[in-house]
């Protein structure tokens, strides 16, 4: 029995510019510092599971020419991956383009680009491993994809890796026996996977995003394929949420809100001399009282300007104990009552941080009668 073990992450687009979404060249630049991250990540990933080879297929690059320093980290980075193996599908300008780094660049040991219209092997140095690839080509005729390809009876697993349409699948012709083979395309990850013959597959997206809750959407696998002494292949794949790769998550009750003041990249476990730096997943648990609410929000408000990125995940539970609104007329009551009962059946967390906002205003408005409200207290809404 042979196996092989890859992690597979599509279309990074490094360095976008992300001018179609009507961002600041401010707002432009914090994404794209983000992005540069991205390698380390996929490497660290590679190291903890561990995998044998990365596959990167589609656009790494959003534009051509390169920025010269977008180029010289994302080479250095994916020299530091050794001893795993890297292939590279380029797709569109990128493979062909007169401009692209690939035509040019030093490559490193342990990285294949494959730039080529017909088929290229590479052969893992230490697995009895080949993977096959070529690059994307829209135009390609497709019954005729695997004519070229011709495999060795020399044991070793033969792994095709293909760029494909969302037609694509079902149009292949079956491929020669002994390959197994993983097409990779832009399309949701929670559609069914497809097996043909002795492949199968995926579903990639785009695992770079404006925000925690897009890039959550995306995706990046692994994929396990074995090799039975008989010849036939086995196949699994795990989808691992690009934000669980991308963001620092940390929890935190609701009772220690009060303590995230000057020191709260220490009691979050981070460098206090890197927080610039740190895409953050906060997520808050247990119970909360109303005036905790407010504070959630003025925290927010300071501590995102701390970090690169910050989500807040609220899942504490409001302490309807909080609420008894003594001295409070019916009517008053009454709204709290019913702002407490859908703030329970909320299941969307903005929608829930604004009705929970509103009770907020509503009991100090009971409790501190003598004070006016103001349109600050709203936090952010």
């Amino acid at each position: 029995m042979k196996r092989v073990r890859l992690l597979h992450a599509g279309a990074l687009r490094l360095d976008s510019c992300f001018s179609a979404l009507g961002l600041s060249a401010a707002a432009g630049e914090q994404l794209r510092r983000a992005q540069q991250k991205v390698l380390e990540k996929l490497a660290q990933q590679a190291r903890e599971w561990p995998a044998d080879l990365i596959i990167l297929s589609g656009r790494l690059f959003d534009t051509i020419p390169v920025r010269a320093d977008t180029l010289s980290r994302t080479l250095e980075a994916l020299e530091q991956m050794a001893p795993t193996q890297i292939c590279i599908l380029p797709e569109g300008e990128e493979a062909v383009h007169d401009l692209s780094p690939w035509a040019f660049a030093r490559i490193p040991d342990n990285v294949t680009v494959f730039t080529e219209p017909d088929w290229m092997a590479a052969e893992h140095p230490h697995l009895p491993v080949t993977v096959h690839g070529k690059r994307g080509d829209s135009e390609e005729d497709l019954s005729r994809f695997f004519e070229e390809l011709s495999l060795p009876d020399d044991g070793r697993i033969h792994l095709a890796v293909i760029l494909y349409s969302e037609e694509t699948p079902a149009s292949l012709p079956s491929p020669p026996a002994g390959l197994a083979w993983l097409a990779s395309g832009m399309k949701r990850p929670d559609t069914d996977l497809s097996h043909k013959d002795d492949g199968m597959s995926s579903v990639v997206s785009d695992p770079q995003a404006l925000s925690f809750k897009d890039c959550g959407e995306k995706y990046m696998y692994k994929v396990e394929i074995i090799q039975e002494a008989d010849g036939r292949f086995r196949h699994s794949m795990d989808t691992i949420s690009s934000s669980s790769l991308i963001f620092e998550k940390r929890t935190i009750d609701a009772a220690d809100l009060m303590a995230l003041e000057e020191s709260n990249g220490e009691i979050l476990a981070l460098s206090t001399a890197n927080l610039k730096r740190v895409l953050l997943h906060l997520q808050i648990q247990g119970r909360k009282s109303w005036r905790d609410i407010a504070h959630l929000a003025a925290f927010t408000k300071h501590f995102r300007s701390k970090v690169q990125f910050l989500h807040v995940e609220d899942l504490s539970e409001l302490d309807s104990a909080s609420l008894e609104l003594t001295g409070a007329d019916t009517l008053t009551r009454e709204v709290a009552g019913q702002l407490l009962d859908r703030i329970r059946d909320c299941s969307a967390l903005e929608e829930k941080k604004r009705l929970e906002m509103s009770l907020h205003l509503l009991v100090k408005a009971v409790y501190e009668s003598s004070s006016p409200l103001k349109e600050e207290e709203f936090g952010e809404r």
